[in-house]
């Protein structure tokens, strides 16, 4: 009797196996079923709907390997460094100046450098060129000039000489003591250039792991032998502004695509993939429950970065882009996160070098949504992942740029049913 029981079970196991399998709607479990995935490329630019790019609000990046100072496409930027453990009090320096070291990453048309002392706290995490902390804004005049210039020439490292009275001041023949201001608030950086041109500096900061440097020897007291002060910056930050407009004023780009990390610059653009595309392909879908029905894939839209001299960035550089779904039919500039667009679960960033031809967003999980029917099809959002990180800029050809037109490279696979 238990060996005919177990041979029941068994053999409604298997039933239960096999009706599983062939009413599944993939080729997983169908024998004898040619359902290979299709691959679909919609290139025809009539497919393709409104598209726009626009600028968004000026943040600080936080974790940022580089501080930046100069101009670029109508954006300024300044630079703060603090120490904070430099000696109160020096009875005798070794030498008249106090060496600053900073490392060079990147630098366009730069001249050179003008320092300031801050008068005021700040907060790294925080500093914007309106906020000194996250209470707390700028006053009128938060800094003042150190009346020291230096030109910067095109080396790995600038070992700058800051004459040490710009530090110290010298309270009697045998004492100097450190001006408060500074050792309270660090210095500023920004540049010497005062033209509209495109200059700027890019310094490897704390994060970068070869930050700022301060150097100098120096006697305590007079019994004292010499002692080298060499300390990292203990904070360090840039903040930027837009020259012309203001921070709450943002513009829109009509017909372009851009992709900029300052001023941050997103691209909005939509395009046609309901039913009628799919059915028109000829390859599996016939009705609209089909096409509710299938499996995408793999679903990229593909870019081609423009030859541009406008809106292009002067250096090779690496950007992230990371796609969202649109959830507003009509969405205001700047779009507004959980109110205009949305993370779908899944989605992934993807990554490429401004020396591509071609950049290759992976947009599966947003068109499975829209495919089946879980979310309208409003169009996407496409934003760099290093949005105020530096002058980054990418400008991709539109519909309207022959040869360069975006192309969207579908996967997919039709249902089967019994």
């Amino acid at each position: 009797m238990y060996r005919i029981s177990k041979a029941i079970i068994f053999i409604l196991i298997f039933i239960l196996i096999i009706m599983g399998c062939t009413q599944k709607k993939n080729t997983v479990g169908v024998p004898d079923v040619d359902n290979e995935p299709i691959e679909m490329i919609i290139s025809d630019t009539t497919y393709f709907g409104n598209f726009y790019s626009f600028e968004d609000s000026c943040k600080n990046y936080i974790g940022n390997s580089k501080l930046i100072v100069g101009t670029y496409e109508n954006n300024e930027a300044k630079s703060l460094i603090k120490f904070t453990s430099l000696p109160d009090t020096v009875y005798q320096f070794d030498s008249e100046n106090i060496t600053l070291t900073l490392w060079l990453e990147n630098s366009l048309n730069f001249e050179s450098l003008e320092f300031g002392k801050l008068k005021q706290e700040w907060v790294e995490s925080y500093v914007t060129w309106k906020a000194a902390t996250d209470s707390t804004d700028w006053e009128e005049e938060f800094f003042e000039s150190l009346d020291f210039t230096f030109d910067v020439e095109q080396t790995d490292s600038l070992n700058i000489e800051i004459p040490k009275d710009k530090f110290y001041s010298e309270v009697s023949s045998s004492c100097f003591v450190i001006d408060s201001l500074f050792y309270k608030y660090g210095l500023i950086l920004y540049s010497g250039s005062s033209d509209d041109e495109n200059r700027f500096i890019e310094i490897k900061s704390r994060e970068s792991g070869t930050e700022p440097l301060l150097s100098f020897d120096y006697i305590k007291t007079e019994t004292d032998t010499v002692v080298t002060y060499s300390n990292t910056a203990t904070y360090d930050t840039f903040m930027y502004l837009k020259k012309n407009g203001t921070n709450e004023d943002f513009l829109t780009f009509e017909n372009e695509l851009i992709i900029s990390n300052i001023q941050p610059i997103k691209m909005y653009l939509n395009f046609d993939i309901s039913d009628s595309v799919f059915i028109a392909d000829s390859s599996g879908i016939e009705t609209n429950y089909d096409y509710t029905m299938m499996t995408i894939n793999k679903a990229e839209l593909i870019l081609c970065i423009k030859d541009s001299t406008e809106f292009t960035y002067p250096l090779e550089t690496s950007f992230t882009l990371f796609p969202y779904i649109v959830t507003n039919e009509d969405p205001e500039v700047p779009f507004s996160y959980d109110e205009d667009y949305e993370y779908i679960y899944g989605t992934i960033n993807s990554s490429g070098s401004s020396s591509d031809l071609e950049f290759v967003i992976d947009i599966t999980k947003i068109v499975q949504a829209v495919t089946s029917g879980e979310y309208e099809n409003n169009g996407i959002l496409i934003k760099s992942t290093k949005e105020n990180k530096d002058f980054s800029f990418i400008d991709f050809g539109t519909k309207f740029d022959e040869e360069k037109e975006p192309k969207l490279r579908v996967i997919y696979t039709p249902p089967i049913f019994e």
